[in-house]
């Protein structure tokens, strides 16, 4: 009987394999596998609003769940460099609207953008436009590469490590100080008077 269910394991294995792009859903001890450009959203679709769950993503491209309103945590196969032929891509605009989001591993084409939440971590992506839509609190930036952070601008316990920022698009004030440690930053955003400004933050070992 072990031998029987084995086997079929690998058949559906497989099948989902032969398909190209693929997404599992893990529920505790449940596995649901899904197909296609459309599995990450019929993943996080079955996904629980109870939040705890996990939705692993192989190498390929995969349509955007526009607004994450569940507790996930979604991670990919790669997602460093958006010319790669190998990678977890993700078409389309997303926005983590809710809080306790894990992103991880993946190559976001078009925007990601914080809504007032809490404690969303995004680590090992590569994020084109990186934006706000309130104030969000908890959020730590690691192993990413980010071409334009606006969300520096509203971040409270704003955490930024080990990344690459090509351009900071955006100002915080005093009252919200980021923290920048082990980041590589090309170029801060232009204040009233034309010239280049750094956002206020503890910085700690960083390359300017």
């Amino acid at each position: 009987m072990k031998r029987f269910l084995f086997l079929l394991l690998l058949v559906n294995s497989m099948v989902i394999l032969a398909d190209g792009t693929t997404a599992t859903l893990q529920q505790g001890d449940k596995m649901t596998f899904f197909t296609g450009m459309s599995a990450l959203r019929q993943a996080y679709e079955a996904a629980s609003a109870d939040g705890g769950d996990v939705i692993t993503l192989s190498s390929g491209e995969f349509t955007a769940v526009t607004t994450i309103e569940k507790s996930v945590r979604i991670v990919g196969a790669y997602g460093l460099d958006p010319n790669d032929s190998y990678g977890t891509f993700i078409a389309g605009v997303v926005t983590v609207g809710t809080n306790n989001v894990k992103l991880e591993g993946m190559c976001f084409k078009n925007n990601v953008t914080l809504a007032e939440i809490t404690n969303c971590t995004i680590k090992r992506c590569w994020i084109n436009n990186l934006k706000q839509s309130g104030t969000h609190t908890n959020t730590l930036i690691d192993q990413c590469v980010v071409a334009y952070d606006y969300a520096i601008e509203t971040g409270v316990n704003y955490g930024i490590k080990n990344t690459t920022i090509q351009y900071f698009a955006a100002m915080n004030t005093a009252a919200n100080v980021a923290n920048i440690t082990n980041c590589l930053v090309w170029q801060f955003c232009r204040n009233t008077s034309s010239s280049y400004t750094q956002p206020y933050a503890i910085y700690k070992n960083n390359i300017l």
